[in-house]
């Protein structure tokens, strides 16, 4: 990759996103806090003749459940994330590119104004976590939310602990064991992590 176009991307991002009160937090990461909720952009990119392809993912982070999973926060890493593309009505996967710093500017405009368009919704509809778990709990395929299993399970479990349930988190955790696509020895061996993780708060 073109270290030079892959800093002109992080730059002409940075520059936009401050505007909307992100940060920097590592390379192509950009965050925000809103409210209980930490709203993160990642750009991907890749060169392809010559030229610099990219999109981004959006992501929620939820320092409670970070810290009851994983026992620390790393501010560029998302609870949950959900590629741009399938925010938008096609669900089409799509790129922009650019080749130089006029193409560049044309580019990076583009993306934000969809991130406008469609990822400031979705920071705005999943910017609490009754609202995510409610999501992960209807839905347990979410069209919205990318989110491994083991994942939705600990986010869920961690979400009854913090309301004083914690009977109700092991229960969670339990079903989830039980499961039998959940039978794959590493599947089951971070479900078991998890669980002690989130039980043992």
């Amino acid at each position: 990759m073109s270290v030079a176009l892959e800093k002109m991307l992080h730059d002409r991002l940075q520059v936009r996103l401050e505007r909307l009160g992100f940060q920097s937090v590592s390379s192509l990461t950009f965050r925000r806090i809103v409210g209980e909720c930490g709203n993160l952009i990642t750009a991907t990119a890749r060169m392809e003749d010559g030229k610099m392809k990219f999109t981004c993912t959006l992501g929620l982070q939820f320092e409670s459940i970070e810290l009851l999973t994983k026992g620390r926060l790393d501010k560029a890493v998302p609870s949950i994330v959900c590629p741009i593309h399938l925010l938008a009505s096609s669900r089409e996967f799509y790129e922009w590119e650019f080749a130089d710093e006029a193409q560049s500017d044309i580019s990076v405009d583009s993306l934000v104004e969809e991130f406008l368009e469609v990822g400031q919704p979705f920071f705005e509809r999943f910017g609490t976590l009754d609202a995510v778990t409610h999501e992960l709990r209807e839905n347990p395929v979410s069209q919205s939310l990318v989110v491994a299993h083991h994942q939705r399970t600990a986010i869920l479990a961690s979400y009854e602990v913090m309301r004083g349930h914690r009977d109700e988190a092991e229960g969670i955790f339990n079903e989830a064991l039980g499961d039998p696509k959940n039978q794959n020895p590493g599947r089951k061996r971070r479900l078991e992590e998890l669980r002690v993780n989130v039980l043992a708060k």
